[in-house]
């Protein structure tokens, strides 16, 4: 009988039916969903974007937000995120991409 009650709650599925994947972002710790953030990867020892979200390994997530990159270098957010090792990205080169990322969410611009 607790069977059919699962399938009445909708929960054939496991529940998961209308589930949002959320990441915490390493400068500023504000969850949010997955869709709204971009995700870094690792690659030959240096962070580089990874706006697809395919690379293997490790992956850390950043709002496409300047000031959330500037916080993430200010708390040392990029070594710890791959535990020490990688090397931080460029930060000009990342304010680039979060800017070009900021178009494409809500259609903000930069």
């Amino acid at each position: 009988m607790g069977d059919r009650e699962d399938l009445d709650r909708g929960e054939e599925d496991g529940g998961c039916r209308n589930h949002v994947p959320l990441r915490t972002c390493i400068g500023c710790r504000a969850t949010r969903p997955r869709c709204e953030l971009v995700r870094l990867a690792v690659l030959d020892g240096r962070v580089i974007a990874d706006p697809g979200g395919r690379m293997g390994g490790r992956g850390a997530w950043l709002c496409p937000d300047p000031a959330c990159a500037e916080r993430a270098f200010r708390r040392g957010a990029f070594e710890r995120g791959w535990r020490g090792r990688a090397l931080p990205p460029d930060l000009d080169q990342l304010r680039g991409l979060l800017a070009t990322k900021r178009c494409k969410i809500g259609g903000r611009k930069s």
